[in-house]
């Protein structure tokens, strides 16, 4: 029934059912032969979506899942606002160091190198900002006890290595 349903909860069960049961390969392949986009999916399934993606180390697309969350999404699972801008920061930075950057340790910031030029490193860290601070306000909501002051280390992290707000 799952499988022939088309609404969005019906799809984001069904690839949550098949990553649980076959595994990660076979719910991405069942995304991609069903011809669906995350703005096809809940905002649970977009985060089921990202995390396939991100278990797989495929960081370009767990920024493009993210980028194409829609706003609603991104309400409904204020996480993905999180995990967008920590992916929109730790993208910044040289593939070795992207482990690091998504750990949550404290960074040291001075010694980042971004591969990006300073114009569009300011553009993306601006975006991360913005992410972050979407976020900051849903966790404390949430009542989630150190979420709060791990956003807030992000958020610093990005201020410190924006080219124009050091």
């Amino acid at each position: 029934m799952l499988r022939d349903d088309t609404n969005e909860d019906a799809r984001a069960v069904l690839l949550s059912i098949i990553v649980t049961q076959r595994g990660d390969g076979e719910a991405l392949q069942w995304f991609t032969d069903s011809g669906l986009s995350p703005s096809q999916l809940t905002a649970p399934g977009v985060l089921t979506l990202a995390l396939i993606h991100l278990r797989r180390n495929d960081f370009d697309s767990v920024n493009r899942i993210l980028g194409q969350a829609t706003t609603g999404q991104l309400t409904q699972v204020s996480y993905l606002y999180f995990l967008r801008g920590a992916m929109r920061f730790a993208s910044l930075l040289p593939a070795p160091e992207h482990a690091a950057a998504l750990s949550g340790l404290p960074m040291v910031v001075h010694n980042a190198r971004p591969i990006v030029t300073d114009p569009q490193l300011s553009a993306a860290l601006d975006q991360a900002i913005n992410d972050l601070r979407q976020a900051l306000p849903l966790a404390s909501g949430l009542g989630l006890r150190h979420a709060p002051r791990i956003i807030e280390s992000y958020i610093i992290w990005c201020e410190l290595l924006h080219p124009t707000r050091k």
